[in-house]
Order: C-alpha cells, then structure tokens, then sequence
C-alpha cells in the first residue's frame, strides 16, 4: 500500500508539473516564441559554430587506430595518475577542447566499443565533462566580461577541478584496467561518414535541449518570479543564458566559474543520453558536476589572490560586440580544417573503380 501511494504521489506531482507548463505555454505564446528565437540564437552564434565540428572529430577519432596511438603514449601517466584506461585520456581531451557533451558522447562511444570497463565508464563521467575554451575564455570572459584573463582564469579553474576529481575517483572502483591492443586497420571503411551522421544526430539531441530550457527560462520571466529565484534557475538551467544573467546581476567571478563548470542542467540532460549507454545513475552525475563546480569556484577565488588584477571586468553585455561567433575563433577553425583532412584522406584511401 505504501508503495502505491508513493508512485501515485510521483505521478500526480509530475502530471500538476506538465499540467501547469502546458497552461503557461498557452497563456503565454508570445513569451514562448521569445524563448525559442532567443535559443535559436545561441545556438546559431556559439553552440553550433562550437560544437558540431568536435562533435564529428570525436565520432572519428573513437572509431579509428588514432585513439590506440594516442593512448600508448599516455598509458603509464594516465594508469598511475587515474587508475583507469588510457583510453580514457581521448574524452578527456576532447571534452576539454569540444565542451561539455563532448566528453559524454566520446566515453559512452569507447564503451560501446568494450575498450573501457563499465566501472571506467561511470568514473569518467565524473570528470570529463568541461566547458570548452571557446565557450569560457572567448564568450564568457571576452565578450561578457570584456575581460580574457578572467575567461583563462575561469577555464584554468574548470580544467583544475577536473584534474583533482579524476584523482580522487582513482580510490574508488574495483580497478580493473583494459589493455590496449593495436589492430592493424580498420573495420570501418567508412569512418568519416559514419561520423558525420553521429555527430549531426549528437548535435540535434543538444539543440533539442537547449530549446526547451530556453522556453523554460522564458516562461520563468513571463510569470515575473522573485528577482533571485529567476537568477537561480535560468543559472542551473542553460549555462549561456545562466552565465549571462550571472554577469549582469554582477556575481563574483568564482560563482560564475562555478555555473561556467557545472553546466546547468541542460547539459545534465544531454549527458544522461550517454551516460545511460553506460549505466551511470543521473543522481551521481548531478553530484559529480556540483563537487566540480565546488572546486572550480575554490580554485578560481585561489587564483585571483595570485592574480588580482584579473578580478577587474566590466560587463559589455548589450553592446554590438555580444553578437559573436565563435566559428571565428581559431580552434574551431583548426578543427574544420584536420576535418577536411581526414575527409581527403578518407576519399583517398579508397579504390577507384573504372
């Protein structure tokens, strides 16, 4: 009886929630459409332009013998530092240079693929999920804060609490270690391809996410909640939209590095599609991103005693110079460019037929 009532009391709170979201998105359409052409438009400046050619490499270099050569060449380093697989080390670094889902698809990939164990799966979760250098140094710190030294601190502080989470998660598991072993081609004939699909699949699950927090955030202004409640929700809810309220209502620069490393829940979601390939319990990875963004506002308010100076910003939030895009930037150019390589080289490869 007991547990009826509590799956009947789940039920009714989840049918008042979707009950009373539908009645805002009725009594406010306007507010609603802002809400998606205000998504639309992060994701066509930053989130796109950032995203989807990481999204492709990673799928790329997953499948093919580049992740074995990588890896040997961090594998003694990585095992005694982490004490999990080298494999380990590709979502890691991509996560770092792609962003946040980035480093979720690439582990739930190498899984998929048996070359880490379950229990190497879930502790990666925990910490190679990162906000990209685009993203915290070129959006947050030089185009909301007018400051790029404060954009490297807070990047700095990200990879940091990254680094002592990984650590920490060396003391817990049951240690087991997958060798690597180095085949001599590829089963894929047509890696490239293949990637391009995953990645255009990865990409639209993180615009469907970050739509719907954006009409959430929408429909949060639209009810006029307190000034604090509105900045609290759309700050965990999408991190473009969060940092940018963070910076205007004037937060201290290690509360938004800690909403920069968290991610919001958003990115949550997006990384609970792969994280269930996994089997990696959401709950434990909502934990991990809160101890993250914990170390991060610890680590940047230690910095900022080393570098006072960077503390110094003023928010240009507003001004012509906010319309950026980050396919601008020089690492999203490196990225497409190493794409069109390996798609020549791809092309290259293969017979040609009379």
């Amino acid at each position: 009886m007991k547990k009826f009532s509590s799956v009947l009391l789940k039920n009714l709170v989840t049918l008042i929630i979707v009950c009373a979201i539908g009645v805002c998105l009725i009594i406010y359409p306007r507010d609603t459409a802002n809400g998606i052409k205000n998504g639309f438009l992060v994701l066509g400046n930053s989130l796109i332009p950032a995203l989807f050619p990481f999204m492709v490499l990673s799928s790329y270099i997953s499948q093919s013998n580049i992740t074995e050569f990588l890896c040997k060449l961090v594998e003694k380093p990585f095992n005694f530092l982490f004490r999990t697989s080298a494999y380990g080390f590709i979502p890691f670094i991509l996560g770092l240079l792609g962003g946040y889902p980035i480093g979720a698809k690439t582990i739930a990939e190498i899984y998929k693929d048996n070359k880490i164990s379950e229990n190497d799966a879930e502790r990666l979760f925990y910490w190679c999920i990162n906000p990209s250098p685009a993203f915290a140094i070129t959006a947050v710190g030089t185009f909301m804060l007018n400051n790029t030294k404060a954009g490297f601190i807070m990047y700095f502080s990200c990879i940091s609490a990254s680094l002592t989470v990984g650590f920490l998660c060396r003391f817990i598991g049951n240690g087991e270690i997958r060798e690597i072993k180095r085949t001599q081609e590829s089963p894929n004939k047509n890696i490239f391809v293949k990637s391009v699909s995953k990645g255009s699949e990865a990409m639209l699950s993180v615009c469907g996410w970050v739509l719907t927090f954006c009409v959430l955030a929408a429909l949060c202004q639209a009810l006029k909640l307190p000034d604090t409640l509105t900045l609290i929700i759309k700050s965990v809810g999408e991190v473009t939209t969060g940092c940018e309220n963070a910076v205007i209502s004037g937060l201290s620069l290690p509360v938004i590095a800690g909403i920069l490393d968290f991610g919001g829940f958003a990115v949550i979601c997006q990384c609970a599609t792969y994280s269930t390939i996994c089997k990696t319990e959401i709950k434990n990875l909502l934990c991990s991103r809160l101890i993250n963004a914990s170390l991060s506002a610890i680590y940047c308010s230690l910095l900022l005693k080393i570098f006072p100076q960077c503390a110094e910003v003023s928010v240009v939030l507003g001004s012509q110079n906010t319309s950026f895009t980050l396919y601008h930037s020089i690492g999203a150019s490196i990225i497409l460019l190493t794409m069109c390589i390996l798609l020549i080289l791809e092309v290259d490869n293969r017979k040609k037929v009379c």
